[in-house]
């Protein structure tokens, strides 16, 4: 190997005197020694940079995920009231187009209890939504089926006020696919079922506190007697409750996760 020339190189101020010598045909030339601790040192600049990146990014994906999660469980809760309206749809067509929200004294169940006991639903976890508590089935916390509606009780609704039984009439009812089969529901009343699912709900009247609830992105979801599930802004349930009822006028809609009581709409 023998030495050739010297090279000089400018790198702004800096400036590297390299040797180059001939090897066999080959030109190889001699960089200074550079320390690899000192090529891989980080400045604190430089680390603060790689951390406010990592922040930014996250900040730009986390809200994305949740979004992403929130379409998830609408997507299962919109299966689930799918398939309680068709197994609502297939008890009323073996009980003479009738369905209790409650069976009324003295054994208390839900119409939920009537479709599972009698064999129309195999999981009881589609009564619930996976959106707001709670998370484990009982009779009375569930989507929310409607009927007798706070006070009013109208001709597709049969009302017994000493067994306190509601019973929908789905053969009497003129607009089905207007109909509030099952719906989003939560209850308003203080006490250990506050802000938690329940069996029934209420479109209008007052007071009333099983009401439907606007968790999907402000709106609620339901399952309508014609069997397709949609969901709806407080226009729309105006709108099918003037065409089921003759009114327009709906009172105590829940449109917060926490289940807090909004009127005046």
């Amino acid at each position: 190997m023998k030495e050739k020339t010297s090279y000089v190189i400018s790198m702004g101020k800096a400036i590297i005197v390299c040797k180059s010598f001939v090897c066999k045909g080959f030109t190889l030339i001699e960089l200074p020694a550079v320390s690899r601790a000192k090529a891989q040192a980080f400045t604190l600049v430089e680390l603060l940079i790689v951390i406010a990146i990592i922040s930014i990014l996250a900040a730009m994906l986390l809200p994305a995920l949740k979004n992403a999660k929130d379409l998830a469980k609408e997507a299962v809760c919109k299966g689930n009231l799918k398939q309680c309206a068709l197994a609502g749809i297939s008890y009323m067509g073996d009980y003479g187009d009738a369905l209790s929200v409650t069976t009324g004294v003295p054994s208390w169940r839900s119409w939920s209890y009537l479709l599972s006991n009698g064999g129309y639903v195999e999981n009881s976890n589609i009564f619930l939504c996976p959106t707001q508590e709670p998370t484990t089935y009982s009779t009375y916390t569930t989507y929310g089926m409607l009927a007798y509606s706070a006070g009013y009780a109208p001709p597709f609704c049969k009302y017994d006020s000493t067994a306190i039984i509601s019973t929908l009439l789905s053969n009497k009812v003129q607009a089905p696919e207007a109909y509030f089969y099952f719906s989003d529901s939560v209850c308003n009343a203080a006490g250990a079922s506050y802000g938690k699912q329940t069996y029934a709900i209420s479109l209008f009247g007052g007071p009333g506190n099983l009401c439907p609830h606007l968790r999907h992105g402000g709106q609620v979801q339901s399952a309508f007697l014609d069997g397709h599930v949609d969901k709806c802004d407080v226009a729309k349930i105006k709108e099918d409750s003037n065409k089921i009822y003759g009114k327009n006028t709906i009172g105590y809609i829940d449109k917060n996760l926490i289940g807090r009581l909004v009127n005046n709409y």
